[in-house]
């Protein structure tokens, strides 16, 4: 049933905005990770939308910039567990997005989605 469901969110980080800023007002990846940190502290994903668990992928161009979001995400103070992380070259050298090893909020750390 519903409760046994995890339901996805995907980012497609394309980098055209940087990973952190001096200046919360402005538009940075981290922000977006405080705000899906945020709807899952408060439970919104199960009071707006009555989803139970929710995880956030997150596939962006190049090693180099899946790197420094994973290090901006460990950087959280909790949820670090919600988000997982891919590049493109890696996604489609492995071809399989459900087996393919994410890289998890948690630096070193892999998961595949099944």
């Amino acid at each position: 049933g519903k409760q046994n469901c995890t339901w996805f969110f995907l980012e497609a980080d394309r980098a055209t905005m940087p990973v952190t800023r001096n200046d919360f007002d402005q538009t940075s990846f981290q922000r977006k990770l405080l705000a899906y940190q945020a709807t899952w502290r408060q439970r919104i994903h199960l009071s707006r939308f009555g989803i139970p668990r929710f995880r956030v992928l997150t596939v962006t161009t190049n090693t180099e910039r899946r790197r420094h979001l994973v290090e901006a995400c460990s950087r959280l103070d909790a949820g670090r567990g919600l988000f997982l992380f891919a590049d493109e070259s890696s996604l489609s050298a492995h071809g399989d997005i459900l087996t393919m090893p994410w890289q998890t909020g948690h630096t070193g750390t892999t998961e595949q989605l099944v």
